[in-house]
Parts: structure tokens; C-alpha cells; sequence
């Protein structure tokens, strides 16, 4: 699937809250059951809640953003010093019991949960209203309980919950297990199909990878397979800031590099990378913040720009010869002086001394380049020998 889809496919419970169980394991899961709820001294307590609480050991402060689909929730937690510090959210209507949540964002009894780790003090979801699976438009209650981890251990020490009420609008007409998971991730899709689309030709190659990283990374079924499909058509807005936007408020957690490096896969999935999809990533890569000094070098170690015409390489498996010849660019005749000289000009091109003041994702994507590089220099010197 390529280096995204490695990434993404470990990583994805913190990147887009995710279920329970993937995200922290069972352990949490047991924890979270036995902290009893605290009042939120900056909100109002839900209305089931006891009469008598302990205090919470952490103070959490929420500011929010609202789209279409759902709302966005950044908070400041200020809480004592652990290793790892990490948050689960939880809905409650006004009788105190859970709201029911759906896939993703359900935990091992079918509840409504979202997964963030703490960074720096702050952590950012995303609640799609689709996801939760609420009667009608009224106010609800977010619990946010915190856990600490001390360094070398899985074991989760409970910190206590705050509450937060928010205003819901009227629930989507989904069924009780299904909704429209597209809808969420429709800005995603879109960026997607702006580079499928960049060279006037919609290539049967792209489109099998866009829909095989959405199926296996967000575990689609058959019916959000039939709504990836009608996404995948519809008319794309033009402007990428806008499309960015609605990205980094509805999956916080995914960051440049990721996204970057599957328009990257896309492009490079035919065998060709044509110029107009270079044009059109390095337009959203500069709108993601790239600055245009550092693009010609990002662009060579994610594989748009390449020295020797390098095809780019399906991976999984043993490399062999032909692959081998295509990432150091020498025919398959090549001698062995010809293989050293474009071995050297690769290491050089790649060099971790090239990547030094690059975001250390890049220098991560420069050190896996320099690896296949080596590989391919050790397949080609075996079957020179």
C-alpha cells in the first residue's frame, strides 16, 4: 500500500480517536469503569451526576468548533507529572447513562468513546454527530476522564473525569449500528481525487489505491464501500485551504508527512509521475505549510523528483533484480562499476546530512530511501558476483 498506509494503518486510533481497545488496550478499559465521575469546576455537572464527588486530580478547560457533520473539542488539561498522560471521552444524556457511539468511535460495550493522548498539556478530537447515536436535539454531556502512565509501565492510573455540556442538533437518520462515515471523511477523500484527477485522466491504478487505503485503514463494510464510491465522484472544490481545514479539525491527529506521502503513492502508483500531480501535491503541500525553499528537496525524498528516473517500487516481499535495477536506476545489463557509480550518486542524493534541518518525518522518509537503496545495491552485487 505503500509508507502511509504502514503508517496510518498503526497509528490510526490516535489519528482519528479510534476505538478503545485499539488505541490503549484492555487495561484502560477496566481502569476507566472504576473512576467515579468529578464536576467540572468551569461547567455545568451532568445532571445525573452524585451529589457528593472527589475531586478530580487534573483541571481541564474545552474550548470547540463546529462544522456541518460535527464538532471539533481542543483541551487544556493542567495535571500532575506522568510519563504519559491520556484521555477518553465519553457521551452521557441527561439521565447520566452512556450514549451508544458507532464504529469507530465505540468501545468493547458499544458505547460512544474517543481515544486522545495528552501533548504538551493539549489534546484535540473530533466528534462526528453521526457517530454518536442520540434521539433528538437537546443538550448532552461529555465526560473527559484522564489517566496517567509512569514511565516504563501499561498500567493506568486514574486522574477522575470532568464534565462538559454541550448542545447536539437533530441526529442524522442513520440505522443503529451504520452512518455515513464518508461524510467524515469526505475532505480526505477529496484532496485524494485532486491529484487522481491532475493529469485529466482518471487511471483504474489511482482509484483501486484510494479505495483500498480508505476500506482497509478505516475497516470499511459493504455499505460505506458503496458511499466511498459515490465520494470518490463527486465535484471537488478547488480551494485546498478550504479542504485542509476541514482535514485538521475532523482528524486532528493526522499530520503533514502522512497525508503527503499517500497523494505521493498516488501519484507514483501507475509506474508515472506526471507533472501536473507534482504541481497539484506541491500546491497542497505549500498550503500545508511547507515553505517553498524546502520543497524541491521534499519532493525528492518522497519520490516525485528523482535523480535517476527512478520508478517508484511496489512494497512488501523480496526485492528482485528488475526492482533492484529500478530503484538504482541501471538497466539490468549494468556492470558493476556502472552499479557502484549509481549507488554512490543515490547515497549522496539521500544522505542524512541532506534532510539535517528538514522535520525529522522527512529525515524518517529519507533514512527508509537510503535503506531500499542498500538493499538494492546488496540484491545487484549478489547477482554481479
Amino acid at each position: 500500500m505503500g509508507w502511509l498506509g504502514k503508517v496510518v494503518c498503526g497509528t490510526i486510533g490516535f489519528a482519528v480517536g479510534g476505538p478503545l481497545g485499539a488505541a490503549v488496550g484492555i487495561g484502560i478499559g477496566h481502569a476507566s469503569d472504576e473512576i467515579q465521575d468529578s464536576q467540572n469546576t468551569n461547567a455545568q455537572a451532568a445532571p445525573a451526576a452524585p451529589a457528593a464527588q472527589p475531586q478530580a486530580q487534573f483541571n481541564a478547560e474545552c474550548t470547540f468548533l463546529r462544522d456541518d457533520i460535527g464538532i471539533g473539542l481542543q483541551f487544556q488539561v493542567a495535571a500532575p507529572a506522568y510519563h504519559r498522560l491520556l484521555a477518553i471521552i465519553n457521551m452521557y444524556d441527561g439521565n447520566g447513562n452512556y450514549l451508544k457511539g458507532r464504529s469507530p468511535f465505540v468501545d468493547n460495550d458499544g458505547d460512544f468513546s474517543n481515544v486522545s493522548e495528552i501533548e504538551e498539556g493539549t489534546t484535540t478530537i473530533y466528534i462526528p454527530f453521526g457517530a454518536v447515536n442520540y434521539p433528538a436535539a437537546s443538550d448532552y454531556v461529555l465526560g473527559f476522564r484522564l489517566f496517567g502512565f509512569v514511565e516504563n509501565s501499561d498500567d493506568p492510573v486514574p486522574l477522575g473525569q470532568e464534565l462538559f455540556n454541550f448542545d447536539f442538533p437533530a441526529p442524522p437518520v442513520y440505522g443503529p449500528v451504520y452512518w455515513n462515515r464518508c461524510e467524515w471523511m469526505h475532505p480526505l477523500i477529496e484532496l485524494c481525487m485532486h491529484v487522481v484527477h491532475a493529469d485529466g485522466k482518471v487511471l483504474p491504478e489511482e482509484v483501486k489505491l484510494v479505495k483500498e487505503f480508505f476500506t482497509n485503514v478505516f475497516e470499511l463494510g459493504q455499505q460505506d464501500k458503496q458511499d466511498l464510491k459515490q465520494a470518490m465522484k463527486q465535484v471537488l472544490r478547488p480551494n485546498y485551504s478550504e479542504i485542509i481545514d476541514s482535514i485538521r479539525l475532523r482528524m486532528p491527529k493526522l499530520n503533514m508527512i502522512e497525508i503527503l506521502c499517500f497523494l505521493s503513492d498516488i501519484s507514483k502508483c501507475d509506474g508515472e509521475v506526471h507533472p501536473k500531480e507534482i504541481e497539484v501535491i506541491r500546491e497542497i503541500a505549500l498550503t500545508l505549510g511547507v515553505e517553498p525553499g524546502d520543497w524541491d528537496e521534499i519532493a525528492l525524498q518522497l519520490g516525485l523528483i528523482d535523480p535517476q528516473g527512478e520508478a517508484p517500487r511496489a512494497s512488501g516481499g523480496v526485492m528482485s533484480m528488475e526492482q533492484a535495477c529500478c530503484v538504482l536506476g541501471v538497466s539490468v545489463n549494468a556492470s558493476r562499476a556502472e552499479i557502484l557509480a549509481a549507488h554512490r550518486k543515490l547515497v549522496s542524493d539521500y544522505h542524512p546530512d541532506r534532510v539535517a534541518n528538514l522535520p525529522k518525518e522527512f529525515q524518517e522518509v529519507a533514512h527508509n530511501k537510503m535503506v531500499e537503496i542498500n538493499a538494492a545495491y546488496e540484491v545487484l552485487g549478489r547477482g554481479k558476483g
